[in-house]
């Protein structure tokens, strides 16, 4: 990891321990229980999340993944989940979704055809006539060497996996991935799977893929730019179905459309993400 990498995974890190500091239940960068780890989980999101291969609420290690300060699923479902029953005309706008809007849905599968496990999309947004998947990311694209290469497994297919689902250039990417990956933030092998995912589960093909991750200012955050904008100049044409935004930039087209509706919401995100 480099000092530029890991001084951006520190000053997150840093910042959710100061948000904490002298609430009840932290111990350990972990809450005592997932729900005072994100004051909207309701038992509907709870059971889509724990559907999905994460095993997030899993107390294997005394405490659940989703109670961490630093998960990502909580993230998401702090940002997305409030909406879970709620209209979102303001989150439609600045996502470009069209209306009317479906439930955000959480962990949701999209088979690839090849086993045993399904890539989880971890919210999926639904409007009148497109689906948008997320992948969300909080620190986990800082530190990325160690994530395993795409298996020859999905280039095993002579006619080519992508290609079947008419993204010949992903085909590519995956292809030259396979030779040699020359990104060590961007998670490639992951975005190539959902892709293909997607593709294959929406035969009507209006859907989206879009990467939500969260980078406040820092070098670390300018390279993650850089390898996304190679990846998306790699897909080519296909690149109208990928596209990324970081949590902060949302927040920011966000927060002044609602105004002084939802001021729980956005007191609470304002204070533990996005504090001034």
């Amino acid at each position: 990891m480099s000092k530029s990498t890991s001084q951006a995974k520190r000053a997150i890190l840093d910042a959710q321990a100061s948000w904490a500091a002298g609430k009840p239940g932290i111990e350990d960068g972990y809450f005592a229980t997932p729900k005072m780890n994100m004051p909207w989980l309701t038992d509907g999101i709870r059971g889509e999340i724990a559907e999905g291969d994460g095993g997030e609420f899993s107390e294997k290690a005394s405490k659940a993944k989703i109670a961490a300060l630093h998960s990502s699923s909580a993230l998401g479902v702090n940002f997305f989940g409030y909406w879970h029953g709620r209209d979102w005309p303001e989150l439609a706008e600045v996502l470009e979704i069209s209306q009317p809007l479906g439930n955000p849905r959480f962990e949701r599968k999209f088979p690839t055809g090849i086993g045993p496990k399904s890539p989880n999309l971890d919210i999926v947004l639904s409007g009148a006539k497109e689906l948008v998947a997320i992948e969300s990311k909080f620190t986990e694209w800082l530190g990325m060497s160690g994530r395993k290469p795409l298996r020859e497994t999905y280039l095993a297919d002579k006619d080519g996996l992508w290609k079947r689902v008419g993204l010949p250039m992903a085909q590519r990417v995956a292809e030259t991935y396979l030779e040699g990956p020359g990104f060590s933030m961007l998670d490639v092998p992951q975005l190539l799977k959902h892709l293909l995912g997607l593709a294959t589960q929406n035969s009507s093909g209006n859907w989206r893929l879009k990467l939500v991750w969260f980078g406040p200012p820092s070098d670390a955050a300018l390279e993650m730019k850089e390898e996304i904008s190679r990846f998306r100049n790699m897909l080519g044409r296909e690149s109208s179905r990928f596209s990324d935004v970081t949590y902060q930039d949302l927040w920011a087209a966000l927060k002044p459309k609602l105004g002084k509706r939802h001021p729980e919401y956005v007191a609470y995100l304002s204070a533990r993400y996005f504090p001034q």
